[in-house]
């Protein structure tokens, strides 16, 4: 509903309002409290397309009725070149349809923009896991060389004769699995 309507409404000061919506009479009453007329219009528009108000008194006699002459917007139509008030002038046509091809075009370079920007995601998305592959395999070949290098060094503490660097050799064997995969530190005595 819009101003003119509400104003129309509101000058008719009416105790309630028919309203037909597709064929149908709803009765309003309109509130008696603050905002009424925010309220009203809210139940209105609620209602759906309107076509017509019927503004009573308390006793059920019209005050007022207002038409609906706002069109809802429906399908696209052809406009007919016309120069009087029924029709579309020849100019108004090319106005509208430079309007329309110009949103055409803007609408084109929109979509043209966001696929790019896309493609440009994709791109980056892929970089990116081929990335971590290549780092999960150079931690993976680290692990593996670590792992052998600790165990050269827990069989070289044991040839030493140092049973506790032989130990904490072995320690530090078990334990890096469980570091690198964030299970943390085994129990030294094996869990139990």
């Amino acid at each position: 509903m819009n101003d003119r309507v509400l104003d129309r409404i509101r000058a008719a000061q009416p105790a309630m309002l028919d309203v037909e919506v597709g064929g149908e009479t709803k009765r309003l009453a309109v509130p008696a409290h603050r905002n009424k007329w925010t309220r009203l219009r809210a139940t209105v528009d609620n209602l759906g397309t309107w076509t017509r108000i019927e503004c009573l008194d308390k006793a059920k006699s019209v005050v007022a009725v207002i038409d609906n002459d706002e069109r809802p917007a429906g399908e696209l139509e052809d406009l007919e070149d016309g120069d009087s008030g029924d029709g579309v002038t020849l100019r108004e046509k090319e106005l509208l349809q430079l309007m329309l091809k110009s949103q055409d075009v803007a609408l084109a370079r929109h979509e043209k923009l966001l696929s790019t920007l896309l493609d440009s995601h994709v791109k980056l998305l892929d970089l990116v896991s081929k990335r971590l592959t290549s780092l999960e395999g150079a931690y993976a070949e680290n692990f593996e060389i670590l792992q052998d290098a600790l165990k050269e060094a827990a069989r070289g503490a044991g040839e030493s004769g140092s049973e506790e660097e032989s130990q904490a050799m072995k320690l530090a064997l078990a334990m890096l699995p469980h570091m690198l995969k964030g299970g943390g530190s085994p129990s030294p005595n094996g869990g139990k």
